[in-house]
């Protein structure tokens, strides 16, 4: 590679090339070399899924699968954390805990979900005279001793803004008498002003959606599966508007789907392009299958990247849609040699669809507003001698040479 020769004297070269800038993570220790800076963690235990994605009153909430009890996976409760600008986290006490039974024998798990914002309080779920009410839609998973019993959807609701709940007295709102059924992504449908909701019965490949005028009674409307990827197990769906890039006011619907991964034994996620029309999703006629009938089309070809949702009820300047994942694999997540936690979150991503001759194609880009930092190079002096050394070309090309 053609170089300039420099050799710096008195000071070094600094360079800040349109990379995140590290900040000392607020919980890491020398006893926590794992903890990653820009992720959120917990303080202590296990965290998988992400749930209940919401913003309201300039708070970005983040809902997660928690155990309270240990750093490895059991008694599912949901974990709560807010954030002003989806980078610095504010970890909150635990929002949705598990609960004992009244037969004495068997306890209901806070599996994964949604949450949203019920503007006026039209469902009346929350106390009389409350503004807004926040409300969590969660698969109640029945468990005794490790065994399923079953997974119904169930609701709590919240009326100070997440930081109290309380569980609906009529639970649980829909239930199909199977211990597979769960994972409810709901969001308002404003065409036809409804709720809508997407979940998954996992073993059948198929995602069922349901909807609802006042978020406690639910009708199925339609199924759409059994395409794209099967070799695991269906997982976490969420329907959502997509914008196209370049295309100032075209947008696709799009189905993300947690499931398996091109490498054997591992999971991961697939996407699906199409439309909805307040009941029924198809796939486009541009996309009219996956991208590979075997695999799908894939969201990510790491292997930590899954159950990612998106945030509902985004502010107007969000301009797309923002999603987290979770950054592990069910193949070795268990054991990561992590301690006191176990377990993190993707940075935020903003999607789009861009238009390739292959068909429209899902763009990701963290979201760093705050942490990227504008290209600079300084050096206090500088001399030219037998000895310099090599800076590459464009960087040489970026230096402010004075």
């Amino acid at each position: 590679m053609k170089s300039y020769l420099v050799s710096a004297l008195a000071a070094a070269l600094i360079i800040m090339d349109s990379s995140v800038q590290a900040q000392s993570p607020a919980l890491a220790t020398s006893t926590e070399k794992y903890r990653p800076a820009f992720h959120f963690t917990p303080q202590k235990n296990w965290i998988n899924d992400p749930n209940g994605l919401v913003y309201y009153d300039g708070e970005y909430h983040l809902f997660y699968q928690y155990n309270p009890q240990g750093n490895r996976w059991g008694h599912m409760s949901w974990g709560h954390a807010v954030s002003k600008d989806l980078l610095h986290w504010n970890e909150l006490p635990v929002a949705l805990n598990e609960f004992a039974n009244p037969d004495g024998k068997s306890v209901t798990m806070i599996f994964s979900g949604s949450a949203v914002i019920d503007y006026g309080n039209t469902s009346k779920l929350c106390p009389t005279g409350t503004k807004d009410c926040m409300v969590a839609i969660y698969t109640s998973h029945v468990d005794e001793k490790g065994k399923a019993l079953a997974q119904h959807q169930s609701l709590a609701y919240s009326a100070d803004k997440g930081r109290t709940w309380q569980q609906y007295a009529k639970n649980p709102v829909l239930e199909l008498n199977t211990n597979e059924f769960r994972d409810p992504n709901v969001f308002w449908y404003e065409p036809q002003k409804k709720w809508v909701m997407a979940a998954v019965k996992p073993d059948e490949y198929s995602v069922l959606f349901f909807e609802s005028k006042d978020l406690k009674s639910w009708k199925q409307m339609s199924r759409f599966g059994k395409q794209g990827d099967q070799s695991k197990i269906w997982e976490c769906p969420s329907l959502i508007q997509v914008p196209i890039l370049n295309e100032p006011g075209k947008s696709r619907w799009v189905l993300f789907i947690s499931s398996g991964h091109r490498q054997k034994g591992y999971v991961g996620m697939q996407y699906f392009v199409g439309d909805f029309d307040g009941t029924n999703f198809t796939l486009d006629k541009e996309n009219p299958r996956p991208a590979s009938p075997e695999w799908g089309n894939v969201v990510d070809y790491g292997k930590d990247y899954y159950a990612a949702i998106p945030y509902n009820h985004l502010p107007a300047s969000a301009k797309q849609p923002v999603m987290i994942g979770w950054i592990n694999n069910w193949e070795y997540a268990n054991d990561l040699p992590t301690e006191p936690f176990k377990g993190a979150m993707s940075l935020p991503r903003e999607i789009a669809l861009k238009r390739t001759s292959e068909g429209l194609m899902l763009i990701q880009q963290p979201k760093l507003s705050g942490l990227r930092k504008q290209v600079r190079y300084q050096q206090k002096s500088l001399s030219l001698n037998n000895a310099s050394q090599g800076i590459p070309v464009e960087i040489a090309r970026r230096l402010n040479w004075k």
